[in-house]
């Protein structure tokens, strides 16, 4: 193609070309023009189109960096408040995006500011059009549970002292950082991914850190001693299975409704849990 305008005007003046050669390699230039369209969109509405579309940009954009933005906006939130201006909003994306776009601009449709301006970068982080909530989340129990017993191995049933394992600089509070370091002593399987998203499941009040409650609220001895079934160890190994190849359940529903008429068949079901089991070390059986 040499050259196209779609979308820019309507039939009249919307031009294109494109260069063909033929078996003696002589080029030929075509032209032509648009196709006929009867949804013709007034100047009010293109714009509105083109702002819309430059916001739904800027989401995915903020979507692929989430966890390098929510890394920056703590590391620079020294009072750990969980809240940020907007201009260093605008700072923290164009820093982290790499991406000089008009954030200011745009602020209000994509952040919500309180009435002192101040935005809180975790539910910014958390909005649907950034982070996808359809993920199976069944994994955690899995990760808390192996963390409660290395914790309860190292300071027995106190759960201050477990408590103060993550609070390294003993300032009361869990930080992001501090919790992604404490998190993989105890289970080096764990992902940054995951240690991100465990750690927005226990800050229920989004302040970007974690407080005592928080924590005893997520990790408990209890969950540490539980007794683990033979299909919770295989629900473990699907969930952790459709969390590594990022594969939402309803996607993996539709490949076990084979007829696509909304139900899996006893048979279905175990001739694909036949075909998962093969993946594993140890297969799901008893």
């Amino acid at each position: 193609t040499i050259f196209s305008a779609s979308r820019y005007c309507g039939t009249q003046t919307n031009k294109g070309a494109f260069m063909n050669f033929g078996y003696d390699l002589q080029p030929e230039i075509e032209q032509f023009y648009a196709l006929a369209n009867n949804t013709f969109l007034t100047d009010e509405e293109r714009q509105i189109k083109l702002v819309n579309d430059t916001i739904h940009r800027m989401f995915e954009f903020v979507a692929e960096k989430r966890l390098d933005l929510y890394w920056y906006f703590t590391q620079n939130d020294e009072e750990h408040s969980g809240f940020v201006s907007r201009v260093d909003w605008a700072i923290a994306l164009t820093s982290v995006l790499g991406l000089r776009l008009p954030y200011l601009y745009y602020q209000a449709q994509l952040a919500e500011a309180n009435d002192m301006g101040l935005i809180n970068y975790s539910k910014f982080l958390s909005r649907p059009q950034i982070h996808m909530g359809d993920r199976d989340s069944s994994w955690q129990d899995a990760i808390v549970k192996r963390v409660c017993k290395k914790l309860q191995a190292l300071v027995g049933d106190d759960m201050k002292k477990a408590y103060a394992q993550f609070d390294t600089n003993d300032d009361g509070i869990i930080q992001f950082q501090e919790f992604i370091e404490m998190i993989r002593k105890l289970d080096s399987s764990i992902t940054d991914e995951q240690a991100y998203d465990l750690m927005r499941s226990m800050d229920v009040n989004d302040d970007a850190h974690i407080d005592y409650n928080e924590f005893t609220e997520k990790f408990s001895f209890d969950k540490a001693n539980a007794e683990t079934t033979l299909s919770s160890k295989i629900v473990e190994k699907v969930s952790n299975l459709l969390y590594q190849n990022r594969i939402q359940l309803e996607h993996a529903f539709r490949r076990l409704d084979v007829e696509d008429n909304g139900f899996v068949t006893r048979e279905g079901f175990q001739t694909r849990m036949q075909r998962i089991s093969s993946v594993f070390e140890t297969p799901l059986t008893g």
